[in-house]
């Protein structure tokens, strides 16, 4: 994955995913292929639509809602037939180590 898409910057290393910055260390820094290059029939907003799913940290991918809104869906998607679901905050969840 790492030679496809490449890792450009420490900032792209997934400093909040335990042991991903270690892993990513451990193997070149590589600038990747463009998708443009992987996908040379996909339009530009189709390819711009993939490089934010695709994003390596997924704080920077953007939700469902917000792919949904994404220019590259514009000729299916409506914004007054979408529905949003109440967000659910559960805050007495107790784990138990098994």
């Amino acid at each position: 994955m790492l030679s496809t898409w490449g890792i450009a910057s420490m900032s792209e290393a997934g400093e909040r995913i335990v042991g991903t910055k270690e892993f990513v260390l451990s193997k070149p820094l590589t600038q990747g292929l463009q998708f443009g290059e992987l996908f040379p029939k996909a339009t530009p907003l189709c390819l711009d639509f993939i490089s934010q799913l695709l994003q390596f940290d997924a704080q920077l991918r953007p939700t469902a809602d917000e792919a949904l809104k994404h220019p590259y869906f514009s000729i299916w998607y409506e914004t007054e037939d979408h529905q949003t679901c109440p967000k659910v905050v559960i805050s007495n969840i107790v784990f138990i180590r098994v």
